[in-house]
């Protein structure tokens, strides 16, 4: 969650919140822009699945294939994202739509759209 969370900051104050390939090595200064850094490649392509593979830590999501489970192990979302909205997660060609709200307590999914036979199951 710190990771996601500094990335999205940081995103705040670069055009287009287009990530670089890295940052320079200078303390955290709240409020105020990353420091660039001239040669970084900028969009750097790590940048746009990066946001994927932090969706993917935050909801612990495992797909398994065999069994037809969409599985969300102990979901979570980070403090300044209140609903998230998947869709068009293709499996064939069906596809899973799903909803993620955060509530005062905890979290609640709401399954739009599933694939026949397959199903959404939450671990907590």
């Amino acid at each position: 969650m710190r990771l996601m969370q500094a990335l999205f900051d940081a995103s705040l104050f670069i055009e287009l919140q287009r990530l670089p390939e890295l940052f320079c090595g200078f303390p955290f200064r709240k409020g105020e822009a990353p420091t660039a850094y001239p040669v970084a490649c900028s969009p750097q392509a790590w940048s746009v699945a990066a946001v994927f593979l932090l969706l993917q830590s935050c909801l612990q999501i495992t797909i398994d294939g065999y069994e037809k489970k969409v599985i969300l192990h102990n979901p979570v979302l980070p403090g300044y994202i209140n609903e998230i909205k998947i869709s068009n997660l293709k499996f064939g060609g069906e596809e899973f739509s799903l909803e993620i709200v955060k509530y005062e307590n905890d979290l609640g999914i709401h399954l739009i759209k599933k694939p026949a036979g397959w199903q959404l199951v939450t671990i907590k």
